[in-house]
């Protein structure tokens, strides 16, 4: 089995790492730049929960999609407003192959299909907590779950799920994804454009009462504009996942701010956009 992986950062990081581990046989695709560099020639390095440091050497990595073989199994990881730059996905995939989305935000998925039917395509969310601290270098930053559901429920991805789950992700499949995936935009919501403005870690963001507030009225407004999209939510159901959700990842800075720092684009419009949409 080959798998690609289209977007190596914290994520993608973390994921490509755990599957080495445990001896799968994966490609990736970088767009060029300091982190397609470092990995080329230092390897991926990944710091565990217990400050271990852990060496990978990727097997075929380029920026070049014309460079890497048809694979059964593509996993995207790349920016939400990166999805639609992603040319030719097809030819990266075997016949009976899947391209799983494990992106922020919403439309994702909806971008994809413009180049794949549905049969070929599995939305997901990951809510493991992992930050890019330099190129080439990805931090262990939290125990969470990956939820995947196929867009066509006739389709087998029972396949996927062992996967993940042999590479030591707590993995489920669920018959619709669309209720995960917005739960995971409300969590996005309510934590990372706070983190982005404030600087703080995820830990600290309960210790302050007015940002609770503001994150509680981020949450119950997701919940209408889910609703407005025929998706129902419960807003005490998605309060318990953000209070478990960050003291998970109490250490961990968001993505959203660690854009900040880097001074580079964040996800903004494919979150909090879209819950405005």
């Amino acid at each position: 089995m080959l798998i690609s992986i289209i977007g190596c950062g914290a994520l993608g990081g973390l994921i490509a790492a755990h599957l080495i581990n445990k001896k799968f046989n994966i490609q990736v695709l970088q767009r060029d730049g300091a982190q397609l560099e470092a990995l080329k020639q230092n390897g991926l390095t990944f710091i565990d929960q217990k400050n271990l440091h852990h060496v990978y050497q990727i097997p075929t990595l380029s920026s070049d999609s014309k460079e890497l073989k048809p694979s059964d199994l593509i996993i995207v990881t790349v920016k939400a407003y990166q999805t639609s730059q992603l040319h030719n996905i097809e030819q990266l995939l075997k016949p009976e192959g899947k391209v799983l989305s494990l992106q922020n935000g919403l439309g994702n998925v909806e971008t994809l299909s413009k180049q794949l039917p549905k049969t070929k395509l599995v939305a997901g969310i990951g809510t493991y907590g992992a930050h890019k601290t330099q190129p080439g270098v990805v931090n262990w930053g939290g125990e969470g779950q990956i939820i995947l559901g196929a867009l066509n429920n006739q389709t087998d991805i029972s396949w996927i799920q062992n996967l993940f789950l042999e590479a030591g992700f707590k993995t489920e499949i669920v018959k619709d994804p669309k209720k995960y995936i917005w739960q995971k935009l409300a969590l996005n919501a309510m934590i990372n454009p706070i983190t982005a403005l404030t600087g703080f870690k995820n830990g600290i963001l309960l210790e302050h009462h007015l940002i609770k507030e503001l994150m509680r009225n981020i949450g119950q407004e997701t919940i209408v504009a889910a609703s407005r999209a025929g998706v129902i939510l419960d807003f005490d159901e998605i309060w318990l996942r953000l209070k478990k959700g960050i003291a998970a990842t109490a250490v961990n800075k968001s993505s959203m701010l660690q854009d900040i720092e880097k001074g580079i684009k964040t996800e903004i419009d494919a979150i909090s956009g879209n819950i405005l949409e």
